[in-house]
């Protein structure tokens, strides 16, 4: 599965709308281990944009501080997961926290 964490002039970002990087961490959920990590820089502005992005890199996670109504529409209908409400922490927490408990963390 690969996760992707928005982020903004360094930091997670509370807006979709606005994505500068992506950090892209592709993760073996059975033996709960991280495979690859990278970063991508995007400019995003916009729940269609966010959503062709992530779906050109095969993103089924994405893990961010917020989502509006219509970002969260769009990723449901896109079929990519949401994970929100999470401001303050790192991507490599964030990812950590979901191979540690894949069904649980962060929601």
């Amino acid at each position: 599965m690969k996760i992707a964490v928005p982020v903004r002039a360094g930091s997670l970002t509370n807006r979709l709308d606005t994505v500068d990087e992506l950090s892209l961490v592709e993760v073996d959920l059975e033996a709960r281990r991280i495979l690859s990590a990278q970063r991508a820089l995007v400019r995003i502005a916009g729940s269609r944009q966010l959503v062709e992005c992530l779906g050109e890199r095969g993103v089924g996670l994405l893990i961010a501080a917020g989502a509006t109504d219509d970002d969260r529409l769009a990723l449901e209908v896109a079929g990519i997961e949401l994970r929100a409400g999470v401001a303050g922490r790192s991507a490599r927490e964030l990812v950590k926290e979901v191979l540690s408990d894949p069904d649980r963390a962060p929601r």
